[in-house]
């Protein structure tokens, strides 16, 4: 019978020779060694191939093959993946430090929480977040139904994403990570570590201008049918102001708001 392993580190690489070294480092350095490495590349055309091959490490497995981008990359690792929970790196990002592992392992080791996260050092400015800060403790609904949780921040049981059919909806291809903590959200249990995680590099699309593809206007939407909640009064609790809008198009909720608003006019 094979040992369990504790951690599955997910990297999808595409043409990532000039980081990865970095990201692989801060990963092998780590005092908990209780890991298994999984690189899912998208075929790339540098040496990113062969400089995760030269660590000669048993626990690095590699997969190379094309693919349709970083979520259908994150799709695969998660079915590849052996470890208790799941963590996604990206290639251009690392561990904050060489203890994090054994700090994040000691604590999940005692928690019933489908999911367990940090928070991030974010490196480069981003629309966001600036330079050297810290993203972004810890969250309620109504805070991710407004901005996601940094997924280098994150750790997910994946017996809980596997009960549960959790995967990347590639028809977002901006948000899907979103879209996959507000699943996880509407169906577990979050519990927040006050730890850094990660150095999160700000080089990406999305961190030069806000972008959230469909899913910005459809995340209520996608909220309700994951939780099963149809109560206008519930969602009125949960719902940020910011994002009350999308209820209008559902014909039941839109009187419901048009006599919110006139009570809230006539109080003022």
């Amino acid at each position: 019978m094979l040992a369990k392993i504790f951690f599955s580190i997910l990297t999808p690489t595409y043409n990532s020779a000039k980081s990865l070294h970095r990201c692989m480092d801060s990963i092998l350095s780590q005092t908990f060694q209780d890991f298994e490495i999984l690189i899912i590349d998208g075929l790339s055309k540098d040496q990113t191939v062969e400089i995760a091959n030269e660590y000669n490490d048993e626990r690095i497995k590699i997969s190379s093959e094309k693919d349709n981008g970083t979520y259908d990359a994150m799709n695969k690792g998660i079915k590849l993946a052996k470890g208790d929970w799941l963590y996604f790196l990206g290639s251009d990002d690392e561990l904050y430090d060489s203890e994090v592992l054994q700090k994040v392992a000691d604590s999940i080791a005692i928690s019933k929480a489908g999911v367990v996260y940090g928070d991030v050092k974010v490196k480069g400015n981003a629309v966001w977040a600036a330079d050297g800060s810290v993203y972004d403790g810890s969250f309620d609904i109504k805070k991710l139904l407004l901005k996601n949780i940094c997924h280098q921040s994150i750790f997910y049981r994946k017996q809980f994403i596997e009960q549960h059919q959790i995967s990347f909806n590639e028809n977002y291809p901006v948000c899907a990570d979103w879209d996959f903590n507000v699943q996880c959200w509407a169906r577990g249990s979050f519990e927040y570590l006050p730890l850094i995680i990660a150095k999160f590099n700000a080089g990406g699309a999305s961190t030069k201008e806000i972008i959230e593809d469909d899913f910005g206007n459809e995340i209520v939407e996608k909220y309700m049918a994951y939780s099963n909640i149809n109560s206008y009064g519930k969602l009125k609790q949960i719902i940020p102001s910011e994002r009350m809008y999308q209820l209008r198009k559902f014909k039941k909720y839109s009187w419901r708001m048009r006599i919110d608003s006139l009570v809230k006019r006539f109080l003022s």
